[in-house]
């Protein structure tokens, strides 16, 4: 079937073409979908008011985005492994897989009561520096990411040239 164009209707005696409403339900969602993407935490597209600072959800904890929390610590492996440990007997979290193949890389995959789905991954970065990261999915609750850090944090020793807060390096990949 062929759409024909209607001629315009004009709304004034200037004969200035009156806008078609077909027009607006499709901008409405347009917008509609923007905004829903724009406005839901951690898929990543923030609106350009919000400062560059906040958008990478840096805090005092590290940096969290897409659902990840990502901290530095001047710490070995080893002793972060025993951490996690510690933090998911601490935090009553139900134990769910741990790979630990590749001696670089080590993961303990863990869920809530709500089978909320927390990992913590170790990345070894010098033979004192490992890289750690709480994910909690995208749509992960971020406190949950803190907390679960947090109780990591408190099971290991004091490091002499840590910061106070923690070991933390902003702004890291």
């Amino acid at each position: 079937m062929i759409r024909h164009r209607t001629a315009p209707v004009y709304s004034d005696a200037m004969n200035t073409p009156r806008r078609t409403a077909r027009a607006k339900p499709k901008r409405a969602a347009c917008l509609g979908g923007f905004l829903t993407l724009a406005l839901l935490p951690g898929c990543g597209i923030e609106l350009a008011m919000v400062g560059a600072a906040t958008t990478a959800g840096q805090s005092a904890f590290g940096v969290f985005r897409a659902g990840k929390l990502t901290v530095n610590r001047r710490q070995p492996m080893e002793g972060l492994q025993r951490a996690a440990e510690e933090a998911r007997a601490a935090l009553d979290l139900t134990f769910v897989d741990v790979r630990d193949h590749d001696p670089e890389r080590w993961e303990l995959k863990l869920k809530d009561d709500r089978n909320a789905h927390i990992t913590i991954r170790l990345v070894r970065r010098t033979s004192i520096v490992t890289q750690v990261q709480v994910d909690v999915g995208p749509f992960g609750s971020r406190s949950m990411a803190q907390l679960v850090y947090a109780a990591m944090h408190r099971s290991l020793p004091p490091d002499e040239y840590a910061p106070a807060d923690g070991g933390v390096a902003l702004g890291s990949d």
